[in-house]
């Protein structure tokens, strides 16, 4: 199951950087998707009549053994086109002993500087 999970992630994902706890930017493939339904036990948020969480809050969906936040520094995620996002909370999924993927929520950095 792990080896389908992440030859998916590998062929559907997208180019993203994680930026390391020393700064170093790691390459991987990840699923990054507009949050489209808010789920208010994670998100705390509120629908917009186009169903987009008005925060600017993404879906992230990668590797297990990546580690995308950090203790001293947050975490943060580059896409593609050179967006950057912060984690906002990340967790890594188990079927039975085995780590299959992290999933966070990330946050636009330019919505956060802007103080919404």
């Amino acid at each position: 199951m792990k080896s389908g999970v992440l030859a998916m992630i590998e062929k559907l994902g997208r180019e993203v950087s994680v930026v390391g706890e020393g700064g170093e930017h790691i390459k991987i493939k990840a699923y990054l998707q507009p949050v489209t339904g808010v789920n208010r036990t994670y998100m705390q948020g509120s629908h917009t009549s186009a169903g987009f969480d008005e925060r600017g809050s993404h879906l992230y969906i990668g590797p297990a053994d990546v580690e995308i936040k950090h203790k001293n520094r947050g975490g943060e995620i580059i896409d593609s086109s050179g967006k950057s996002y912060s984690v906002q909370r990340d967790e890594v999924l188990f079927f039975k002993d085995y780590a299959i993927y992290r999933w966070a929520i990330l946050r636009e950095k330019m919505q956060e500087a802007a103080g919404e």
